[in-house]
């Protein structure tokens, strides 16, 4: 299997203006159409974790 279809992971050099657009009243929903447009293909749900400052799934904060 191969991974050669569209990055899901947010890169940190978009995570500023997400977090501007975030601010600025964009939803999530529209966050994820504009990542699309960027070629990243995170979800609304990536988004919103992403806008929150919250780890990404998988990913356990220590106790």
């Amino acid at each position: 299997m191969t991974n050669a279809g569209r990055p899901r992971a947010i890169p940190a050099r978009l995570i500023p203006e997400l977090l501007q657009r975030h601010d600025r009243g964009e939803g999530y929903r529209m966050l994820s159409r504009w990542l699309k447009r960027c070629g990243i293909d995170a979800s609304p749900a990536a988004c919103r974790r992403a806008a929150l400052g919250l780890s990404p799934y998988g990913v356990r904060s220590p106790n």
